[in-house]
């Protein structure tokens, strides 16, 4: 005979009760704010009871800014912040909004507009926090620093799992920098993630301006994002930049429009740590569109990280690698400075299957500058790349395979928005199999056989 205990395991029951009383698994909410002023809340955790699963509901107004710290949900139980379509954070007076220790809180619905300051300067043991749904309209960067956070070779000590989804910039960003040699150790960050956002309109007069940048970023990865409209034909002083970042990132399935700087502009490191350091640490760009590239490149890799700062930073960092796939160049400018695909200041590049039409279209057309399939590297500027230092034909420098048209006729695609190949295009079939790129620009499948189309857009 089989007996039944009656004392039922916790797990059981509250899995039951999620079940049968609904409630309990999906949290409370409660509201805050009164219509203005400043939601400033130190120890969030404790003055307002909020355990997992919870949520944070603000009332509808115009508030100055938002301070929510020292609170944490649990895996798979964050606790939420939402704003309503009638909340929103304006300001003329400068703000940081600093908060610190936050853990599993996902951030819905808020909205910033004709902000001065940041949207959050994020400290402290952070990690694990969503941002989406929001707007950050004129003003509100968000700002991921702390400078009392030294690396220490543990995920612990870094900033680690953000992500942005589903938001838009307008003359606002994500920075994680103190411009600073990495030997520093100051705030490293681990897993973040760039998700379909659009960032605009940036007006670079007074100095340049970057818009996602990144100091120490280790698996950063930006992708299925919009941006247009960064910088100026003459900037006062260095240069503007959409991504820049120390590390490695997988930046894919973006489209960049009218940038007046590098869309993405990187220093290749990898960290020296499990999870960090394997073959896949290495920088992956692939399957992005950049239409009327005016100034720089669409990918700069560069290493102006000298061994000395290696060599101070308690061997945690050691250089890697870059590949550079599957992109399409359209309406790119040679006045102010030459806009090739690549710019290569350091070794270490693999550059293939790529698509450049109406390259440098403000000057004539230069067949010189046609590359064939398996050019040397040298010291000159093309269509494909501008090699700015002294490499030589390295070996470990790879530019091939890539195609290059005059105009969109002459690459037979169905028009210069989509950029689809026609049944007649000459790009098809005429790139090969890259492991870890399974489909195109659209999430189309990319390959027909062992073959596959050159640029960002496989034909269907």
């Amino acid at each position: 005979m089989v007996k039944f205990s009656n004392q039922m395991p916790t797990v059981i029951i509250a899995c039951i009760l999620c079940v049968f009383t609904p409630a309990q698994c999906v949290g409370k909410t409660i509201t805050i704010g009164n219509g203005s002023g400043e939601l400033n809340y130190p120890a969030a955790q404790t003055s307002l009871g909020l355990n997992p699963r919870d949520t944070v509901l603000i009332n509808s107004g115009t508030y100055s800014g938002l301070t929510m710290s020292m609170l944490s949900g649990a895996p798979g139980a964050p606790i939420t912040i939402r704003a309503g379509s009638k909340v929103v954070f304006t300001t003329s007076h400068s703000h940081s909004n600093e908060v610190r220790d936050l853990a599993f809180v996902t951030f819905d619905g808020l909205r910033y507009l004709d902000y001065n300051g940041n949207s959050m300067k994020i400290g402290g043991a952070s990690h694990d926090l969503i941002f989406k749904n929001m707007s950050m309209l004129r003003g509100g960067t968000f700002w991921i620093y702390d400078r009392a956070r030294l690396f220490d070779g543990s995920k612990a000590s870094s900033f680690y799992n953000f992500k942005w989804e589903n938001c838009t910039f307008d003359a606002a960003g994500i920075i994680s920098e103190d411009w600073s040699p990495i030997s520093n150790l100051v705030s490293v960050d681990l897993d973040f993630e760039v998700s379909h956002c659009s960032f605009r309109n940036y007006d670079c007069s007074k100095g340049p301006q970057t818009i996602i940048d990144i100091g120490k970023a280790f698996n950063l990865r930006v992708h299925d994002c919009s941006f247009s409209d960064l910088g100026m034909s003459v900037s006062p002083v260095g240069h503007d930049v959409c991504i820049i970042y120390r590390g490695y990132a997988k930046v894919y399935n973006n489209q960049f429009t009218r940038e007046w700087g590098d869309d993405v502009r990187c220093f290749p490191l990898k960290l020296n740590m499990r999870g960090y350091n394997g073959s896949d640490a290495i920088n992956q760009f692939y399957n992005n569109i950049a239409y009327e590239k005016r100034k720089y490149a669409m990918f700069e890799q560069n290493m102006s990280i000298t061994q000395a700062e290696l060599d101070q930073s308690k061997g945690y960092f050691s250089r890697t690698t870059s590949e550079v796939y599957f992109n399409t160049m359209y309406r790119s400018r040679k006045v102010d400075y030459c806009a090739p695909l690549v710019d290569i200041y350091a070794p270490g590049i693999t550059v293939r299957y790529n698509l450049i039409i109406a390259p440098e279209c403000d000057a004539p057309w230069n067949p010189g500058y046609l590359l064939l399939p398996d050019s040397p590297v040298d010291l000159r500027s093309n269509y494909v790349y501008h090699v700015g230092t002294d490499l030589g034909s390295h070996p470990s420098v790879l530019v091939n395979n890539n195609q290059i048209f005059q105009n969109i006729n002459d690459a037979a695609l169905s028009d210069d928005s989509k950029f689809i190949p026609s049944k007649s295009s000459p790009v098809i079939g005429m790139a090969g199999i890259v492991d870890y790129i399974r489909d195109d620009y659209y999430h189309r499948p990319r390959y027909r056989g062992l073959a596959a189309d050159s640029g960002a857009v496989q034909h269907q």
